[in-house]
């Protein structure tokens, strides 16, 4: 008799342990929400000769600014900051935005003419060797400043990112160059 009871007892407490095991598992402190991320879809990298520092524009989407309606559309904005060098002007970036700055949708790369004469071997080593830039995006080095690009109110009224990525698209079924500039 004294088998069965302990195997009683044995179930009993894997049965418990099984009922118990499925409030353990949203417990982890490590989450992050939807709402505490700010999405860079396009990136601008500008060189002043003057004062010698470069300027990262980013620009973002905040996807917890969504209402549950259909109707709602992303926001964008643009954040800047100056550096010394391309690394020290993206760490500083990331100080400038209270949420976590995610990369990986990122579909462009605009270059200013300036940044791209100084050091474009440089800037391309910093977007390929940073693991949360994606390696498909778009490079597009553009006449005068990369920000003001970023700047751009869209005739469609979709995000900029989108625009100019349909605008590269259609360009490249037609056979054409794409000419980062918009009206």
């Amino acid at each position: 008799m004294a088998p069965r009871r302990s195997n009683r007892a044995f179930l009993k407490g894997a049965l418990l342990l099984a009922m118990l095991f499925p409030f353990a598992a949203g417990c982890s402190p490590d989450v992050t929400e939807i709402s505490d991320l700010a999405l860079i879809m396009a990136v601008g990298i500008d060189y002043d000769p003057k004062t010698e520092l470069y300027t990262i524009s980013a620009y973002n989407v905040m996807p917890g600014a969504l209402s549950t309606e259909k109707s709602a559309k992303l926001a964008g904005w643009v954040v800047s900051t100056s550096g010394a060098s391309i690394l020290e002007t993206a760490r500083n970036l990331r100080g400038l935005v209270g949420n976590r700055m995610i990369w990986q949708h990122n579909k462009f790369a605009l270059i200013g003419e300036d940044a791209a004469r100084h050091s474009f071997y440089g800037i391309m080593d910093f977007l390929m060797r940073n693991r949360q830039v994606r390696l498909s995006s778009y490079v597009i080095v553009s006449e005068g400043k990369a920000s003001d690009k970023l700047n751009v109110k869209v005739a469609s009224g979709d995000l900029l990112s989108n625009d100019l990525l349909g605008k590269v698209r259609n360009e490249k079924r037609m056979g054409k160059k794409h000419h980062a500039e918009h009206p």
